[in-house]
């Protein structure tokens, strides 16, 4: 399994999928600190709230195209030949999600950690955890989201993906306001953002706590099934995909 990891990074490595990882979340932190020095107008929990959010509303368009990426790798290697010739499609589908995940990791720790080293309040934050839960946070909410994607890309194309992304990223945007109040929770698309300013509310206003942490355990109880069995049907059904066909 891990040879088969390493091997799928080694096919990114052409690609701008590393530095996508590297580079977005590391300028967008500095820069979104930069931003917080020079207007000192804005308090530490506006600017830190904000970027939270603008996190958690791009992570959809951000996946669409990694996504859209990774798999049309797969579709100029011989039109899916290789993965349908071969008779281990579910790992191979499998390794291709972790990819991903590990990537993403990658991706969230430099965005939280570099923002969080360079953009401190002057009151007492408990810094390891909030970023702390920050990130898994943003891990947990988002892995229904690279199942979606990898399979509209799959079956579908770079368009089809990248164009869903950008739906989401407005559903997600919207969702942040009143309207999203009862139901973000069951569209995956919101959870990132959403789950950002609750966390961020229950920094600010720990005697709201109850009500927050009531939230949140709804979440819990869609967002967790929800991604098991999102996860095993997108095995079940890639084992049986036939490939990409001129309707699709």
């Amino acid at each position: 399994m891990v040879k088969l990891i390493w091997a799928e990074f080694l096919k990114y490595n052409r690609t701008f999928l590393p530095w996508i990882h590297v580079l977005l979340p590391a300028g967008i932190a500095v820069l979104t600190a930069v931003f917080g020095f020079v207007t000192p107008a804005y308090s530490w929990g506006s600017i830190t709230s904000a970027y939270l959010q603008v996190l958690g509303v791009a992570f959809p368009l951000v996946i669409a195209i990694i996504c859209s990426k990774a798999v049309e790798l797969e579709a100029e290697a011989g039109h899916f030949q290789t993965v349908l010739a071969s008779s281990q499609r579910k790992i191979l589908y499998f390794v291709k999600f972790v990819s991903l995940i590990v990537m993403e990791i990658v991706a969230i720790c430099l965005a939280l950690v570099i923002f969080g080293l360079l953009y401190r309040s002057n009151t007492d934050v408990p810094y390891l955890a909030f970023y702390g839960y920050a990130g898994l946070f943003l891990l947990a909410s988002t892995v229904i989201l690279y199942l979606l994607h990898m399979l509209i890309a799959f079956l579908f194309g770079s368009g089809a993906t990248i164009g869903l992304g950008i739906f989401e990223v407005l559903v997600s945007a919207l969702l942040l306001t009143g309207l999203g109040d009862g139901i973000w929770q069951f569209v995956p698309a919101a959870w990132p953002a959403r789950l950002m300013e609750d966390l961020f509310y229950m920094l600010q206003y720990p005697d709201q706590n109850p009500m927050f942490v009531q939230q949140l355990l709804l979440w819990l109880e869609v967002a967790f099934p929800t991604t098991l069995l999102g996860l095993f049907l997108s095995l079940l059904w890639f084992d049986r995909w036939q490939g990409r066909s001129s309707v699709e």
